[in-house]
């Protein structure tokens, strides 16, 4: 009986410490290294985001806004809108599984973070 309600009671112990850590860090940025990095391209009256002189030339041009991705600022991790990405912002990216093979690559970001 005593073990029953020792487990029981590490599980909710457990419970509560995920419960109030699962807001931490302010956004969803994959804590692995980023898939690739470069500087952000945007056009003068577009909605589109893509990537100029990637550290992995593969990437060149992709889409950086496909997939709806997490964007997050380093300096506090604070989560930023995609209207937030400006030409020339220098950015590391994370990818969710396969690239299609195509010029560009087309691949679904996971989640931006804006270097300061």
């Amino acid at each position: 009986m005593m073990s029953g309600m020792r487990s029981r009671s590490t599980m909710i112990i457990l419970a509560v410490v995920v419960a109030a850590t699962a807001g931490c860090g302010g956004s969803d940025v994959p804590s692995r290294t980023p898939d690739v990095s470069g500087v952000v391209e945007r056009v003068a009256g577009s909605d589109s985001a893509s990537l100029s002189g990637p550290s992995d030339p593969y990437y060149d041009g992709m889409n950086l806004l496909r997939g709806d991705p997490t964007i997050a600022a380093r300096s506090d991790q604070s989560v930023l809108a995609p209207e937030d990405l400006a030409d020339g912002d220098v950015v590391d990216v994370w990818i969710d599984g396969a690239c299609a093979e195509s010029s560009p690559v087309q691949c679904t970001v996971t989640a931006l973070r804006l270097r300061d």
